[in-house]
């Protein structure tokens, strides 16, 4: 199982320059497309990778595992980010759980995966990216 700290240190390996990391949960990540077949990577479409997500004074970082030696990586600049918002997904037959989207050239989505301390992390770690990073009159 992936620790915050090991996943802190894979996190640390792809920070440049001057960037810092100000704060880190430990989240889920719903992966919406994976590596192709051809190149005999497994698919990772709809499959929640638990790992560590991590906001820095320029972009927002995830690291995660779906099995040994099999990483998931994904940045986004604050520049880039044109919306995050919170909504429901379908989790199972007649049960929807809150997940958030965080929408640039592509789209992220980040869950708690139903547990409610998660969610508190992560509702608290959006609003501090709002707060600190986005600008207020683009409506983020």
């Amino acid at each position: 199982m992936l620790s915050k700290e090991k996943a802190l240190e894979e996190i640390q390996k792809h920070l440049i320059g001057e960037e810092i990391i100000e704060n880190s949960i430990m989240t889920h990540y719903k992966a919406e497309s994976g590596y192709s077949g051809v190149t005999g990577g497994a698919s990772t479409s709809g499959v929640p990778v638990k790992g560590v997500l991590a906001s820095t004074n320029l972009r927002i970082l995830f690291y995660g595992e779906l099995a040994q030696g099999l990483s998931v990586f994904r940045e986004v600049f604050y520049r880039d980010i044109t919306n995050i918002k919170q909504k429901k997904e379908s989790f199972a037959l007649f049960k929807s759980i809150p997940v958030y989207t965080v929408s640039h050239k592509d789209r992220e989505t980040f869950t708690s995966q139903g547990y409610p301390e998660e969610l508190t992390k992560l509702q608290t770690f959006f609003n501090r990216v709002k707060d600190t990073h986005l600008k207020k009159e683009e409506n983020i």
